[in-house]
């Protein structure tokens, strides 16, 4: 799914057959004005239609405060390296 504005992408989400989350963006500087909501509304709604019991999604730590806002709650906590570098991720899920 791609969220528009002015003919311009601001965000983009895709949720597969299982019910994951496997991206979901929003440009920086249209956080907090909604693109966000929308997308993951969009997505709820096609999680339903597809049967889905749950929506699960690997979340970053920027991320993750959005995440339990829209329902979804932490299964579990990870560390992940990238580039040698410490990387929180939260495995979360939102039943429907």
């Amino acid at each position: 799914f791609v969220a528009l504005l002015d003919d311009q992408i601001v965000g983009f989400a895709e949720l597969d057959a299982t019910g994951y989350v496997d991206y979901f963006y929003v440009a920086p500087e249209r956080q907090r004005q909604g693109v966000g909501k929308a997308l993951m509304t969009t997505l709820v709604s096609e999680a339903s239609t597809l049967g889905v019991p749950a929506m699960t999604a690997d979340v970053s730590l920027t991320a993750k405060d959005f995440f339990l806002a829209q329902g979804f709650e932490v299964v579990e906590s990870r560390m992940n390296l990238i580039l040698g570098h410490p990387a929180p991720n939260f495995f979360m899920i939102r039943r429907l």
